[in-house]
């Protein structure tokens, strides 16, 4: 069991290692990608903005915190000897041995399919877990963090703490009505969430852009919150073609439509330099995760 002496030594211990400088540099920045729910192609849009943001210049980092149907391998076509399964299960004690070497120059953290949730975790993996996190910030200057589906805690950790938020959805009622949720219960927890949309497999324009216009009229009547848009990406059958294939479909298809509206949603987030905040960063990702994991005990 977990008591707040041990959660005070792992604080210590974290930054210990970091605190000079998280001083001099705050912290990579966080992007995280999420969904309201399954099958809006979360996943996918995480793997190919990672790839993207690396071919702008950006040293990306690709963590996959999915721990129950993690699959980030699959679509970059790696074969990971470790994934963040065996850091949870202690057979691997550092996250960072368990960093490969993607496409096109990304860092990829895999996860671990099958496993128990976060919340369940025991003790000793929950340190090995918060410590390596903290580590990745010295492997790029952007860590990407593909979500679970849903708004559990741990999902909420990270959405609240990231410098963006890319809320991935498609056109379909029941995933629009799922983001609308997941921007209702992080803005119960936070004052100005920091959610840019994505509308993915749209028909049509129109079709992505009503989406858009639904969600952005609810989200500031109703919660007061403004959201942008960073565009819409088509429905396009290289993106499946590329799934099987086991590559990234900016890269076996770059001239393809959702290559291409993907490109946008990578360079307008290049172009936006977040400015420092307080609150915001991969380090307050892992203080607000340790916060739940030790008072869950």
């Amino acid at each position: 069991m977990l008591d707040q002496a041990d959660g005070l030594r792992l604080l210590a211990s974290c930054y210990r290692k970091h605190d000079q400088r998280m001083v001099r540099d705050p912290a990579s920045r966080l992007v995280c990608v999420t969904g309201g729910k399954g099958g809006v192609g979360k996943t996918n849009v995480a793997a190919n903005l990672g790839l993207a943001l690396c071919s702008l210049g950006s040293r990306v980092v690709l963590f996959d915190a999915d721990l129950g149907l993690a699959n980030l391998d699959m679509i970059l076509g790696l074969e990971p000897r470790y994934t963040l399964e065996h850091v949870v299960r202690g057979q691997v004690e550092d996250l960072r041995d368990v960093v490969m070497d993607g496409p096109g120059g990304l860092k990829v953290v895999a996860g671990g399919s099958g496993i128990a949730e976060l919340a369940n975790l025991p003790g000793a993996a929950v340190q090995r877990l918060l410590r390596g996190l903290m580590g990745l910030q010295e492997l790029g200057d952007t860590v990407v963090i593909d979500t679970s589906a849903g708004i559990h805690q741990t999902v909420l950790s990270f959405i609240v703490s990231a410098h963006e938020t890319l809320l991935v959805t498609t056109p379909e009622p029941t995933a629009v009505a799922a983001a609308y949720a997941t921007m209702k219960a992080v803005s119960t927890q936070i004052q100005d969430p920091r959610f840019f949309l994505v509308v993915n497999m749209a028909r049509s324009d129109q079709e992505g852009q009503e989406a858009i216009d639904r969600l952005t009229h609810v989200a500031k009547q109703f919660l007061g919150i403004r959201v942008r848009s960073l565009g819409i990406i088509p429905w396009d059958s290289r993106v499946s073609d590329a799934v099987r294939l086991r590559v990234p479909f900016v890269q076996q298809f770059p001239g393809c439509a959702a290559s291409r509206r993907l490109r946008s949603v990578a360079e307008q987030l290049c172009t936006r330099k977040p400015q420092p905040q307080p609150g915001v960063g991969l380090a307050t990702a892992v203080d607000r995760l340790r916060k739940f994991f030790f008072a869950r005990a």
